[in-house]
């Protein structure tokens, strides 16, 4: 079933939004995006005109009717794609995970080097693209917190400031960088 086609509010804030869809979530088009969750078996296209802050999206990984990464009740969606289409950020990206066909490990946080693939027979695990206009930062603890952008198979091309990166980012692995990007984990 699908529960949300899509999410468009291009001279909007959303904040604190709590979104768990059974199959597909489509596009979200939005002025900003701060400490929000999105889980679903895929996601479309994600838009922000100014900063995507504290969020985490994820496609093919169930987060639960808790809302909560790590907690009772996670699990795979069953035939999901786990795919997320193109992902552009009109600001700076900040302490955001983005994870498809990826679930956290011990650590319940992504890019922490401990994320695992998701079982599924019909899981795709990709990332159309990532373009960030400004920064992408992870946070101001960078003993204690970790974010990522993961997937299970491919991660588009990836430009942030207008730079292409070459992945995996950081290369190599640099511990006081508490983001990272990888793909075919």
């Amino acid at each position: 079933m699908q529960i949300l086609s899509s999410l468009s509010g291009l001279y909007a804030d959303l904040a604190g939004l709590k979104v768990r869809a059974t199959n597909r979530i489509g596009d979200l088009n939005a002025r900003s995006m701060t400490n929000s969750i999105f889980s679903a078996g895929a996601i479309g296209n994600v838009t922000t005109s100014r900063d995507l802050t504290g969020s985490t999206l994820l496609a093919g990984y169930d987060i639960g009717t808790d809302y909560a990464i790590g907690a009772s009740g996670d699990a795979t969606f069953g035939t999901a794609k786990g795919s997320i289409g193109a992902i552009t950020v009109g600001g700076t990206m900040r302490a955001t995970s983005i994870a498809a066909g990826i679930a956290p490990g011990g650590g319940l946080q992504f890019g922490d080097g401990d994320d695992s693939v998701l079982v599924s027979t019909s899981l795709e695990g990709a990332i159309k693209s990532l373009t960030v206009k400004d920064a992408l930062i992870g946070s101001a603890d960078t003993a204690g917190q970790h974010f990522g952008v993961v997937a299970h198979t491919t991660i588009g091309p990836v430009l942030v400031g207008g730079q292409k990166l070459t992945l995996p980012w950081p290369n190599p692995p640099d511990q006081s960088v508490n983001i990272r990007i990888v793909q075919r984990i």
